[in-house]
């Protein structure tokens, strides 16, 4: 049977007791599937734990139902462009200090 990984997160998030869509795009790289959710904070998670544990258990269900299927992305209103923006400014910011002073920068794990 066939992997559907619009469908197979939408049932997770149903059986959660979350009101949700998700839309399903193609990317280079798999699969972008983004959630559209009134309690998007919940999903997200601290730090975006919660994201990543339900992206986590999307892809196992879906691999263990189709090997080949392509890897999953899962987003929540835009969480992970926004973390990967704001990660590229501090990392310029601290690339220009560096550049500019020669001071030691350590960033945050």
């Amino acid at each position: 049977m066939p992997a559907e990984p619009r469908a197979t997160l939408q049932r997770i998030l149903e059986l959660l007791g979350f009101s949700a869509t998700v839309d399903e795009h193609r990317l280079e790289e798999g699969l972008l599937l983004d959630v559209k959710a009134d309690d998007s904070g919940r999903l997200i998670g601290r730090q975006g734990q919660t994201l990543s544990d339900l992206q986590y258990i999307t892809n196992r269900m879906l691999f263990q139902q189709d090997p080949s299927v392509p890897k999953v992305t899962v987003d929540v209103c835009g969480y992970r462009a926004q973390a990967r923006d704001a990660l590229v400014k501090k990392a310029k910011e601290a690339a220009e200090k560096v550049r500019r002073w020669g001071d030691v920068v350590e960033l945050e794990p």
